[in-house]
């Protein structure tokens, strides 16, 4: 006699109270180039972060929310801290531009049209010639079910639609209509921005010019939080690590059906330690936070930990993923024999890399370990 998989959890139709999402694009730019972008990154009104600059802590965040730079602060190693916060854009390190946007932007899919605020913009520019746009967004309405946001979550991440399922969709802004994410990006985000960036010889039309990481999609930091009274249960958590939201026909989609499967994928990419009131799924699309608490205090701490040191801790690993990932393409492109001075700049690249960057220990919190 064989055991039938047991099936999954019924679908909840969960009505959230709030959300909020930052998009990562990463990009290349030309070192030779650096201080022309930041040049244009000011004349832009991109202003230069420092946690230093304490008005900075309700710039950037919607009406409601700020990040506190105290916490920032100390939650980091003192080693960790100079990359991360670097006191003026003449230093190395992760240099960040922010700049407040108040856009309101209207998605379109078959299956639904949410609409969501363009809060600000941060633009990365980091070692290795390795650039990162983060968007801030707060859906503008509390009407949507949480299929809706993650049909905007996996819908807007996606810079050029490739796929028979992304085409189709729609970024309205004013009376503007893009048919590309991309297009909104370039057109009312960031115009200067396209013409730094560096594209690869090899694959022109590849937006990102990263032509070994993620094929134009955004990775996704979310937080949600949800009626005090409704259970999240496992194919909740599934579907948003997958960004499961609808089918073409308008219905809710899983990517799985076996229970036991669904059940250890969420072991491995669910952070439980304040459940069942707060989860944290974590994957290689999607850092996001999902709570029931309707506790002001709470509400606000916990976003202060997402989009401060949360975003922070993840932005070092992506960083750290992005340029092992480029190294390691580097490598794959050179002509041993004929190629000795791309030899050389490669091994300088590599100790540099692991010297001066890559570091096991970031942070002295115990979530801050487990995290990472």
């Amino acid at each position: 006699m064989t055991n039938t998989p047991r099936k999954t959890e019924p679908f909840q139709t969960i009505v959230p109270t709030k959300a909020m999402n930052m998009f990562l694009f990463p990009f290349s730019f030309d070192r030779k180039n650096k201080e022309q972008l930041v040049h244009a990154l000011e004349a832009n009104l991109f202003e230069f972060f420092s946690i230093q600059n304490k008005h900075l802590e309700k710039e950037y965040y919607g009406e409601q929310y700020y990040v506190s730079h105290d916490s920032l602060d100390q939650y980091f190693l003192p080693y960790i801290e100079c990359i991360l916060f670097p006191d003026s854009c003449e230093k190395e390190g992760l240099l960040r531009f922010s700049k407040k946007i108040d856009h309101t932007i209207t998605l379109h899919t078959s299956s639904t049209t949410v609409s969501s605020n363009v809060l600000s913009v941060d633009v990365f520019l980091c070692p290795f010639e390795i650039g990162v746009m983060t968007i801030r967004t707060e859906m503008s309405h509390n009407h949507y079910t949480y299929d809706d946001i993650l049909e905007f979550m996996n819908h807007f991440r996606v810079l050029e639609p490739k796929l028979a399922e992304e085409h189709g969709s729609t970024i309205t802004y004013e009376h503007h209509r893009y048919s590309k994410v991309q297009g909104y990006i370039f057109s009312q985000l960031a115009p200067f921005l396209n013409e730094h960036i560096k594209k690869e010889a090899t694959r022109e039309q590849h937006v990102g010019s990263l032509p070994y990481f993620i094929d134009e999609r955004m990775f996704v930091l979310s937080y949600v939080t949800v009626n005090q009274e409704q259970e999240i249960n496992s194919t909740t958590l599934f579907r948003t690590g997958q960004l499961n939201s609808y089918t073409p026909g308008g219905k809710a989609f899983i990517s799985a059906h076996n229970h036991e499967y669904i059940k250890t994928y969420n072991t491995k990419h669910v952070y439980s330690r304040w459940a069942p009131e707060t989860y944290y799924v974590i994957t290689d699309h999607v850092f996001s936070c999902i709570s029931k608490s309707t506790d002001s205090k709470t509400d606000q701490l916990l976003m202060n930990h997402l989009f401060g040191q949360h975003y922070y801790n993840l932005f070092l690993h992506f960083f750290y993923k992005i340029v092992l990932l480029k190294l390691s393409y580097e490598y794959s492109q050179l002509t041993f024999h004929k190629n000795s001075e791309g030899i050389e700049r490669l091994i300088r690249s590599i100790t540099v890399f692991s010297g001066k960057y890559l570091f096991l220990e970031i942070s002295s919190r115990t979530e801050g370990q487990e995290f990472s």
